[in-house]
């Protein structure tokens, strides 16, 4: 199968809501298997979504806000999910896997916004394809990474 090919079925998965894709009406004939999972963040965006940029307490709420996400984020405890999830992978054995709300957090001592740089942070803090990517070798699963795309890099002040 092309690589080209598997770009092709990845995205469409991605375009779909479908768990565990098999034919049910021929449960004896195998094309291809496709997982497709929400990571999910681990927290609700409300607390910064919802401020008001006019708002003389604007930096404060939104030092508050992003403290707030970042604490469910934490929480949430993504690493404990990942071991779940891919031990469920490991154990359906899909031939692809297609990721949504893949998370990428980086942290930057003395943050941009507060002291007015310019340099992004680099520092990886939480990565969420990383971390499951370990899951799964710990299970003995073997997928590689076909395609990625960025859909939001921001950065706030913590």
């Amino acid at each position: 199968m092309t690589q080209k090919l598997l770009k092709t079925v990845l995205v469409l998965c991605v375009l779909t809501s479908a768990g565990w894709a098999q034919d049910a009406t021929n449960p004896g004939s195998r094309q291809i298997d496709v997982a497709t999972i929400n990571l999910y963040v681990g927290a609700d965006f409300s607390p910064i979504l919802s401020l008001n940029p006019a708002d003389p307490n604007y930096g404060a709420q939104l030092l508050a806000g992003v403290a707030t996400i970042y604490t469910h984020i934490r929480q949430s405890d993504f690493h404990v999910r990942a071991d779940t999830l891919a031990q469920d992978i490991v154990r359906r054995g899909p031939d692809l896997v297609a990721l949504q709300e893949v998370t990428l957090i980086r942290r930057q001592t003395q943050g941009d916004s507060i002291f007015g740089g310019t340099t992004p942070a680099t520092e990886p803090d939480l990565d969420y394809l990383a971390i499951l990517m370990e899951a799964l070798e710990k299970y003995g699963a073997h997928y590689a990474v076909v395609a990625q795309i960025q859909d939001v890099d921001v950065e706030v002040p913590f």
